[in-house]
């Protein structure tokens, strides 16, 4: 019989020849997606520009892939790296990727002189010959500029240097905060007699962790460098991901992985790691570690670093606690981004077990949490979970002092109206005593991840300032060993007579090495600090930091005395002045300023030489002065 005319059998008939027409889109889809150039007999070629060969190639190798894999199944923690300041620690340059003013007509630093060019979506500085060999006059040459890092407080570039892959550093850089143009070294804490290196500086040690699996490929000067990813991408974290994304290809295997409590053995995640391998997983950048042998050093030059998450990165890499200004002399590290070498000397996390010990995921999260009630700007800051800035941090461990009474019974300071959890400002946080700002990061003071107690001791036989004291900058040692004598016990140490009667932050701030001076103007302008020692007399101070051979003491001098409400100019407006400015500049802007602070009246304050009347006490302030610490320091990221 025949069918042609009924209606279920013409739908039979279209259904087949819809599926047979689906099929053969996807073939051919799957011909042109997969096959080898080849489609019914025609070749065909993608043309894609050969990447330039004068900067780091980028080529996903070695299993790895790239971050842009991640995104169609890992959307939210996409979006979220996305927004990291991870993401942009290495930036191709292009307008999208540019922070600085490059309209701006020319800038002069000790005599050199640079001009900028934007030329399509392209950048070029002009300076001096970086080649110049001594002899004859020294010409001025155009450079492009390839690369970007940092994105946080400052861009600094690197332009190509002509030599392979080698790239160079541009001596400038774009300081964000500021909106300016400042030297690179002026950047840093380091001596104003000594340069930073330029030649090769990214190739040789910046790309270990401005960027995914590079290899330096270095010989004889050169360099011929590759790297699977600019940036701190997804696989700095969670290691090759090739693997991965091949198992999950299969909609099944998927499935089970989301119906399954177990993690997936194709890709680490760094929180689900045993024990100290997790934070092994931060510290392969956050720490100051050497190789251990010539022959890995030998292998590195060419390969890079055989570490990926997961591994023990003790197997390879040797810690390191000493030799250098990047240490106090006690160990403990004051140069900043090295947070792991202090917690590896933390007793939260040497005391503690493996699966108890603290770790950085204790405190910080990598992707910000989909309930996240912050903005991104402000979680990215630093990536902290929510409520860990504050004592919710330590609570969540130490649950004794949960309460608001327990608090303010261990502290011996009222709680904040933020309640037990944060403290306020008050000095009820655990962290401003336990975690206080004594290392120095790109011109500022960041908190100490070594957890510890204060002493007067550590500032007597160490140098660092005590907690006590950085909060209490009108205060002396003699005064801070009294009380933590008195509540907790400490014991004191032998004092000579400017550290019984003189605020241990003028003789940091006055007698101190750079990173004392650092340190002490810092804090002359955190807002803690300027509530409980007042702010008026720290402008003779601040005012004579202007002048320091240091330009990161001078900058940091410069933000606090913004800050200062006694430093204000005649008309009110808040003190501005130029850190780079030249040396009578400079030794104008400290007299004018102590000069105008002189004429007002405030109370005889002895531990910050105000004599009778207020007055300052020039004799013990130039002497203190005179002794000033010469040692040089380098803190330089």
């Amino acid at each position: 019989m025949s069918t042609v005319g009924r209606p279920d059998s013409r739908r039979r008939a279209w259904s087949a020849s819809l599926a047979t027409a689906l099929i053969a889109i996807v073939s051919i889809g799957a011909a042109f997606a997969c096959g080898d150039g080849n489609f019914l007999g025609w070749r065909y070629v993608v043309e894609k520009p050969a990447p330039p060969t004068d900067r780091p190639l980028v080529k996903p190798r070695r299993g790895y892939i790239g971050s842009d894999e991640c995104r169609s199944c890992h959307a939210s923690n996409y979006e979220s790296w996305s927004s990291s300041f991870h993401r942009t620690m290495t930036r191709t340059i292009s307008p999208a990727n540019m922070d600085a003013d490059f309209d701006v007509k020319g800038i002069e630093f000790y005599g050199h002189r640079f001009e900028f060019e934007r030329r399509g979506d392209t950048y070029w500085v002009e300076m001096d010959d970086p080649d110049w060999n001594g002899q004859g006059e020294r010409e001025r040459v155009w450079k492009e500029i390839v690369l970007s890092t940092g994105s946080h407080n400052f861009q600094a570039f690197w332009y190509a240097s002509g030599e392979q892959r080698r790239i160079d550093f541009v001596p400038i850089c774009w300081r964000i905060d500021e909106a300016r143009w400042m030297p690179v070294h002026a950047s840093f804490l380091i001596p104003p007699d000594s340069d930073l290196p330029m030649r090769g500086r990214w190739n040789s040690g910046c790309h270990s962790c401005h960027s995914v699996a590079g290899e330096p490929r270095l010989k004889h000067g050169d360099a011929d460098t590759i790297v699977a990813e600019l940036g701190i991408g997804c696989e700095a974290c969670h290691g090759p991901g090739r693997a991965h994304v091949l198992a999950n290809r299969d909609p099944v295997r998927r499935y089970q992985q989301h119906a399954s409590e177990e993690g997936d053995d194709t890709i680490v995640n760094p929180t689900d790691l045993v024990g100290h391998l997790s934070s092994q997983v931060c510290g392969q950048c956050h720490a100051l570690t050497d190789l251990k042998s010539d022959q890995q050093i030998a292998k590195w030059r060419r390969t890079g670093y055989t570490y990926k998450p997961g591994d023990d990165l003790t197997e390879t890499r040797a810690f390191l606690f000493e030799g250098d200004s990047y240490y106090w002399p006690d160990g403990m590290v004051r140069l900043a981004g090295r947070e792991f070498s202090a917690l590896l000397r933390t007793p939260c996390f040497l005391e503690a077990t493996p699966e108890t010990a603290m770790s950085c995921f204790s405190c910080h999260r990598m992707h910000q949490a989909e309930d996240d009630p912050r903005s991104v700007e402000e979680w990215r800051d630093d990536q902290l979970k929510v409520g860990m800035r504050g004592n919710t941090a330590c609570v969540q461990c130490h649950t004794e002092y949960a309460s608001a009474d327990a608090l303010t019974a261990h502290t011996h300071h009222p709680v904040g109206p933020e309640g037990a959890s944060d403290g306020g400002d008050s000095g009820s946080r655990c962290y401003d005593c336990h975690m206080p700002h004594t290392s120095w990061s790109l011109l500022g003071s960041i908190r100490s991840h070594e957890v510890s107690s204060p002493t007067v001791a550590e500032s007597v036989r160490v140098g660092r300032p005590n907690a006590c004291n950085l909060c209490h900058l009108d205060k002396t040692l003699a005064w801070s060993g009294r009380w933590l004598k008195e509540w907790w016990g400490v014991g004191r140490p032998e004092l000579s007579e400017d550290e019984r009667l003189v605020a241990a932050s003028v003789l940091w701030a006055l007698s101190g090495d750079a990173a004392q001076r650092a340190i002490s103007a810092w804090h002359m302008g955190w807002a803690p600090a300027q509530a409980a020692s007042g702010t008026d007399w720290m402008v003779p101070y601040l005012a004579r930091l202007l002048d320091d051979p240091y330009e990161a003491v001078r900058f940091t001098a410069v933000r606090s005395l913004r800050k200062n409400p006694s430093a204000t100019g005649p008309d009110g407006t808040p003190f501005d002045f130029d850190f780079m400015a030249s040396e009578a500049e400079r030794d104008d802007a400290d007299r004018g300023l102590v000069e105008r602070w002189s004429r007002g009246s405030r109370a005889e304050l002895g531990p910050v030489l105000l004599g009778p009347g207020g007055a300052l006490r020039n004799d013990v302030f130039e002497r203190l002065f005179r002794n000033r610490d010469e040692t040089p320091v380098m803190l330089s990221e």
